[in-house]
Parts: structure tokens; C-alpha cells; sequence
């Protein structure tokens, strides 16, 4: 498993937002210079968060994102399953993809779905809030 620049771009703009929870709207050109971003990358991975139902957006002056729940209600598990897809370790054991035809004689099925299964109690353990609260020794 690879974490792809989208997901750990999402956790840092969460993150940044986090910091600054203050109910209200934040602007997408305003997050992409804190975060040193391009407004147009951001926008699509923002709007991922948005139809996952983890940010709300607005229009208008006032406007921009800000988070649908409380960052205490948003996991690092949840960030990266929509902006990753599957997060599995190997690719016949992800989610909404085929079975593979040995799986029902593969010796190593269950070493595989043990580790998704660590990966996702992991990542599930974690919120935006946690990450907003710790510093980047506390996080490594």
C-alpha cells in the first residue's frame, strides 16, 4: 500500500482546517497558499471530501469549505478511503474488486485480510483532530 499525494494532501488541508475550526469558511485559494498547494489539484481532492460528506462548500464571498462534522469525528481511515480507494495491502483482497479464482485455496488469504484488518484499526484510531493537536515528532 501507497499513500498517494491526494491523500496525504487531504490530511494536510484537514489538518490545516482543523487548527483553525472555527465553524467558518474557509477559502480554497486561502488553504492552498498556507499549505503551498495548486488551487486546482486542491479543488479536486477537496471536492472528493465534499461529495464523501466530510466538508460542506459555499459559494459566494463568504464562501469556501469547512467541516460537515467536527474533526474529532473524521478519521485518517475515512480521509483516505475516499481519496485512495482501497486501502489493502494486496490487490485481490481490495475492496469492490474481482476474487481472485485461488482464493479459496490460497494459503496466504489470511495473513492478507489480517493485515487489512491491522491497517484499518490503525488509520481508524486517528483523527483530523489528533493530527491537528500533535506535532510532526509526535505523528512519525
Amino acid at each position: 500500500m501507497l499513500i498517494s499525494t491526494r491523500g496525504r494532501y487531504a490530511l494536510r488541508i484537514l489538518t490545516d482546517m482543523a487548527e483553525r475550526h472555527s465553524g467558518e469558511f474557509l477559502p480554497l485559494k486561502e488553504l492552498a497558499q498556507r499549505q503551498n498547494l495548486s488551487e486546482k489539484y486542491l479543488e479536486s481532492i477537496i471536492q472528493s471530501l465534499v461529495k464523501g460528506g466530510l466538508l460542506e462548500a459555499a459559494r459566494g464571498k463568504c464562501g469556501g469549505y469547512r467541516f460537515a462534522r467536527t474533526p474529532e469525528d473524521v478519521t485518517v481511515w475515512e480521509v483516505l478511503s475516499l481519496t485512495e480507494g482501497s486501502l489493502g495491502a494486496v490487490g485481490c483482497h481490495w475492496e469492490g474488486e474481482a476474487a481472485c479464482e485461488r482464493m479459496s485455496e490460497c494459503r496466504s488469504v489470511p495473513l492478507w485480510q489480517g493485515l487489512n484488518r491491522v491497517i484499518q484499526e490503525y488509520l481508524s484510531g486517528y483523527t483530523v483532530a489528533d493530527l491537528a493537536r500533535s506535532g510532526p515528532e509526535e505523528t512519525a
